[in-house]
């Protein structure tokens, strides 16, 4: 017999290695369609992402898996199904399990990125002829992970947010 610590040693680099490369493909993936979406508002790709987007969020792993892996991996034949190691080995898994939250990705973006635009220094910017937009992405994109707007924009300043008394 093996002990529950000699098992998760075993496990673990396979788990973490899959979770980074499901983590950056789904940030990726998410960032680029949110945009997307967002510069074809009320346009077909705009819909058929957001159709997509709704699909990978209803639709979870254990159902999304063997359907992508009957397609890919039996059905035309692109992937393998089994094993682990090889590149093309780990496309399949770490697509399942980044989908939903490619999904979740696309859908924050979009609505941030619709947020943005409609501000009126956007607006302004683009009346000049300038794009706003990438240093835009930024906020969104840090708010998702954990960074609140508000520890970003009070860690820059010299003096107490308001409503505090300062001391001195």
């Amino acid at each position: 017999g093996k002990t529950v610590v000699d098992i998760i040693k075993e496990a673990f680099p396979v788990s973490a290695k899959l979770g980074l490369i499901s983590l950056l493909f789904a940030e990726a993936v998410g960032l680029f369609f949110g945009i997307l979406c967002a510069q074809f508002r009320g346009k077909w790709p705009d819909y058929l992402l957001m159709v997509v987007s709704v699909l990978g969020i209803a639709l979870p792993s254990m159902v999304l898996g063997p359907i992508l892996r009957m397609i890919f991996g039996v059905k035309l034949g692109i992937l393998p199904v089994t094993g682990w190691g090889k590149p093309n080995q780990i496309i399949l898994p770490a697509l399942v399990l980044g989908l939903g939250t490619v999904a979740g990705n696309t859908r924050n973006m979009r609505a941030s990125m619709l947020a943005i635009t409609t501000q009126d220094y956007v607006k302004t910017a683009r009346a000049k002829g300038l794009s706003p937009i990438p240093p835009c992405i930024s906020m969104p994109l840090s708010e998702w992970h954990g960074v609140p707007r508000r520890k970003r924009v009070h860690s820059r300043q010299r003096k107490p947010p308001a409503g505090r008394i300062p001391r001195g």
